[in-house]
């Protein structure tokens, strides 16, 4: 298990026809580990996101159980529908991203349903798949006043298992 803390997004990294060189950079001393997103695309690089990165032996916390989430949350939407709230507010999830079966949805928390899109290979090389973190912040997204456009950052994503299962689950609190 890992957990990500103080992850802050700066800057959109935007996927266009033009060249764009990404790098991941991962301090090589201490726990945690501070991390970096950049990319360059001519003169110099620009910085993505940041934040920490530690091995962790955490317990999944108290009230994680998805059957005692899904009972806190009456407004229930499939996939489909959270993609397309999306959408409507401005937030393309290209197909390698909308990992979200069905949402449960109640007072400043939602759980989500995932499993991978049939187009997505070597999930079990990862992590954290970048597509399955669109999906998580897919499901945050649902939480956010209608006004706010995307989430800029958190303050901890925990990682209690490996990604080779087939039914995964994002649980999202305000």
């Amino acid at each position: 298990p890992c957990a990500v803390t103080d992850m802050r997004y700066t800057r959109p990294l935007e996927v266009e026809s033009g060249e764009r060189e990404v790098r991941f950079e991962l301090a090589q001393d201490g726990q945690p580990r501070k991390y970096r997103v950049l990319s360059r695309s001519g003169d110099g690089w620009e910085v993505h996101a940041s934040g920490t990165i530690a091995r962790t032996d955490m317990e999944p916390a108290k009230g994680s159980d998805p059957e005692e989430i899904r009972d806190r949350c009456p407004e229930v939407m499939d996939g489909t529908e959270v993609y397309a709230r999306a959408e409507a507010a401005g937030l393309t999830v290209g197909p390698s991203g909308q990992w979200i079966e069905q949402l449960w949805k109640g007072e400043g928390e939602a759980l989500c349903r995932l499993s991978k899109p049939w187009e997505v290979t070597g999930v079990g090389e990862w992590l954290t798949y970048p597509g399955l973190l669109d999906s998580c912040f897919a499901c945050l997204f649902t939480l956010l006043p209608a006004e706010a456009v995307m989430p800029t950052g958190f303050d901890r994503f925990r990682i209690s298992r490996a990604l080779d299962i087939e039914t995964l689950w994002c649980h999202a609190r305000l």
